[in-house]
């Protein structure tokens, strides 16, 4: 008797949206072909074989697949609920579902968090709410702080309240205005915060920023700080020099987010996705002492850099000729 291969289906989730994510023998086509007509297709975000999640889809896959493969399903597959017949009108309505709300701040607009379980029902249910988005960076669907859509979430579950989340709208917080910094050769100096990582602007310069990491942090955060990409330590101005680019942000925000002070407003629509060379130190009172043989390392330097070589190796050549 011939052993039938397997097919596998996981419940997932895509730019917002729901799909199922498909195992199945990539070398069969008489597995791949009837798939493919029900809309099989490659998620780079799930980076695997998917279809898009509707009503009917799993007896169509079963239909396809009868006597080709067994079907094994993971995940949440509820069918949608059905109508509530007349004779049940007059019994108690069944509970709303439960949600969290609390507030956010997400690219500059204040928003509403909804902290729920991942489940089909949930989701669509949100979404019927005007402007629910979905956002990727904090893992959460997120609602517009209005009347409008609080009044919607409260009529659709039953909401606790977490923070600083109110019942009626709050306008934006005005931020204030930019003012230039002054040039000046004394060292930056930020408030002292032993419980936070402080992020200072530099006082001339754009394309770097500083990290001030306290003492009593630097046993839990110490391995972070030493993974940011073109990181590099100050022992005169006794901080951690950073590239001001969107790949210092993205991991800032994904790594250290809970436990930075922000001396500053960034603004990250300006920011390049990474420098092309690396910023020399600058948070310094007095210029650095000049290679013994400085010709030969601007000219080994340039050359590193044409072939592409990373900072650290440069770094590490350099020093082999100071």
């Amino acid at each position: 008797m011939r052993t039938l291969p397997t097919v596998t289906l996981e419940m997932g989730l895509a730019d917002g949206k729901d799909v199922w994510k498909v195992y199945y023998p990539y070398a069969d086509q008489a597995i791949k072909a009837p798939l493919e007509q029900l809309g099989l297709y490659y998620e780079p975000l799930l980076r695997t074989a998917a279809m898009p999640a509707y009503d009917g889809l799993l007896e169509k896959v079963r239909a396809s697949l009868n006597n080709i493969a067994y079907l094994v399903v993971k995940g949440n597959h509820q069918e949608p609920p059905k109508p509530i017949e007349a004779s049940t009108i007059n019994n108690p309505a069944p509970e709303k579902p439960s949600v969290a709300a609390s507030s956010l701040l997400h690219r500059g607009e204040h928003r509403i968090k909804i902290t729920m379980p991942y489940e089909t029902a949930l989701i669509k249910l949100v979404r019927s709410i005007e402007d629910a988005r979905w956002s990727r960076t904090h893992r959460c669907w997120h609602l517009p702080r209005t009347k409008e859509a609080w009044a919607a979430l409260n009529a659709l579950f039953s909401v606790a309240v977490e923070g600083k989340t109110r019942n009626e709208a709050e306008p934006a917080k005005s931020t204030p205005p930019k003012t230039e910094t002054q040039p000046s050769n004394e060292k930056p100096q930020a408030a002292e915060i032993t419980n936070k990582i402080t992020i200072l602007a530099h006082p001339k310069r754009t394309d770097i920023i500083g990290l001030r990491l306290p003492k009593e942090m630097a046993p839990d955060h110490l391995a972070t700080v030493k993974n940011i990409h073109g990181r590099r330590w100050n022992p005169e101005a006794m901080l951690w020099e950073l590239p001001n680019t969107l790949l210092t942000m993205r991991f800032l925000e994904k790594y250290l987010k809970e436990h930075l002070h922000w001396t500053y407003q960034p603004d990250v629509e300006k920011l390049p996705e990474r420098l092309e060379t690396a910023p020399a130190m600058t948070f310094l009172s007095k210029e650095p002492p000049k290679a013994k043989y400085e010709a030969a390392v601007v000219a080994l330097e340039q050359h590193l850099l044409l072939v592409r070589y990373s900072w650290r190796t440069i770094k590490a050549y350099k020093n082999r000729l100071v």
